[in-house]
């Protein structure tokens, strides 16, 4: 049985809500194999322990954890070293894992902590990806133009980070991470999205090296108006938008009953509210 991958960052703070995100993956693909690659800034004993048990009780379930300062110093030098602080956060640690997983894996789904999985991922396992490197979801025209200003892109389009399919091969030839870390160094301090900006910065204009992804995958859900979007049917990934972090409450009455049914199926059903909203928003600030 061929196995999916998975690629997430992960801290102390973010440590519950990845553990409920790959419950909701596990639940939607009953029996099949997964394999969660989880670069780590460190977690708690008793997340530690959670995940560990994870991992005994979905059998077809292989959680591998990466240390991720311990990799940080094991990149080859000829990329150079960047500071670690810059990659401090779950939000880049992904990236830089992609040149540590093994070599037999030849694409990934790298996703976020503050998604949810609620549908079927099989499709975008098995897309066709030509010779892209990656797969995403567009911003919608309105936003995608703000942010091309922003950034002053005048070709390609602007691209969402949360959930990436990545074909390795492309993203070694392409020497993305290398390119990435003077990019990261410039925007970590500026930039509420420093990956996704320097993804977008380093793609913009090369044909065919982004492929594109229904917005099922990225299906953008938060408290305000402005961030809420409604669930359709075929919705496989949500992110869930917040002002207070990468949370799942206030999101609507509808998404909050999804998210408290995959945490009530977790490990992490015990978790007090309180507290998860309280990490959450630490999570987002890191």
């Amino acid at each position: 049985m061929e196995e999916k991958h998975f690629a997430i960052g992960i801290d102390e703070n973010s440590a519950p809500h990845v553990g409920i995100l790959m419950t909701s993956i596990v639940l939607q693909h009953p029996g099949e194999a997964l394999v969660f690659h989880l670069a780590s800034l460190g977690m708690s004993p008793t997340d530690e322990m959670r995940f560990s048990a994870f991992a005994k009780l979905y059998r077809n379930v292989r959680i591998l954890v990466y240390d991720a300062v311990q990799l940080l110093k094991e990149l080859p030098d000829a990329w150079g070293i960047v500071e670690t602080e810059q990659w401090e956060t779950p939000r880049l640690l992904w990236s830089m894992l992609l040149s540590f997983l093994p070599a037999e894996v030849e694409r990934v789904i790298c996703l976020e902590a503050n998604m949810l999985c609620i549908g079927q991922l099989d499709q975008l396992w098995q897309m066709n990806m030509g010779n892209a490197v990656l797969a995403a979801v567009y911003y919608d025209d309105a936003e995608e133009a703000k942010c091309r200003r922003q950034l002053c892109l005048k070709t390609g389009h602007y691209f969402h980070s949360h959930c990436l399919l990545i074909q390795r091969y492309g993203w070694w030839a392409h020497h993305i991470t290398r390119r990435m870390q003077g990019l990261c160094r410039g925007r970590q301090q500026r930039s509420l999205l420093p990956v996704q900006d320097a993804l977008n910065v380093l793609l913009a204009g090369e044909a065919g090296v982004v492929r594109e992804l229904p917005s099922c995958y990225n299906r953008q859900c938060g408290a305000s108006e402005l961030q809420l979007t409604a669930l359709t049917d075929g919705d496989a990934l949500l992110h869930i938008v917040h002002e207070d972090g990468p949370g799942y409450y206030g999101a609507g009455e509808t998404i909050e009953e999804l998210w408290q049914s995959c945490k009530a199926s977790s490990l992490w059903y015990d978790f007090p509210e309180r507290e998860l909203k309280k990490r959450a928003v630490s999570a987002d600030a890191s």
